[in-house]
């Protein structure tokens, strides 16, 4: 029970206290010149923070409409910083609707914004997709950023680094725990890194589905 506590409270520790600050900073900076536009990134903000904290199990499981619900709040949020340099794609396979781990996309989506997009002074895009493939469901995020270097993908699996890389540290020890089977990472450096990973499909009825549009999400 103790170390299923702890997980729980080093998953809630990734909620990133710099991302955080930064929504804030955009908060406030909006309530001078756009104060119905700060409103509605103040909501998106309590929305997210109000998923992100919902679970009490490491195991616990939700749809993956709740999930994608979390993770548009953070993309509106960053988007709401970032502006033109972040634009962000869907391909999701609407029929598709099936337990997935809570908060497993977002922080995979943040590693791609805030370590491959972000860095670059252009900005760039991350590609969000959700596939059927047989009897397992796809799950694809991928950027067109400052890419990794191929020595450096080994390590963010396999080893719980000291600092940065836990999000993806974290989520592949989750999925090998659960399904036996954890992310796939290729990347080329100043080309964009491609993330995968896949979940069996189940005939376990789950309620609500997904009905965010095939596109980016306006701010």
């Amino acid at each position: 029970m103790r170390t299923q506590e702890a997980e729980i409270a080093f998953l809630r520790a990734q909620i990133n206290p710099h991302f955080l600050y930064n929504a804030l900073n955009s908060i406030a900076a909006l309530c001078a010149t756009k104060p119905q536009k700060a409103e509605e990134v103040v909501i998106e903000l309590s929305q997210y923070l109000r998923r992100s904290f919902d679970f009490k199990r490491i195991d616990a499981m939700t749809t993956l409409a709740k999930e994608m619900e979390l993770l548009e709040a953070y993309l509106y949020i960053e988007k709401t910083r970032f502006g033109e340099r972040l634009q962000v794609e869907y391909d999701i396979d609407e029929t598709i609707n099936l337990p997935i781990p809570h908060l497993i996309l977002q922080p995979l989506v943040e590693n791609a914004v805030r370590h491959g997009l972000m860095k670059a002074i252009a900005g760039g895009t991350v590609i969000i997709s959700v596939k059927r493939q047989e009897t397992e469901a796809v799950f694809t995020i991928e950027d067109n950023g400052i890419g990794i270097e191929k020595e450096r993908i080994s390590g963010l699996l396999e080893e719980k680094p000291e600092s940065g890389g836990i999000g993806i540290w974290n989520i592949n020890q989750r999925l090998m725990m659960l399904y036996k089977k954890g992310l796939t990472i290729e990347s080329e450096v100043l080309k964009g890194t491609r993330v995968v990973f896949c979940l069996p499909l189940t005939d376990i009825k789950q309620t609500g589905r997904w009905n965010g549009k095939k596109g980016d999400r306006p701010v």
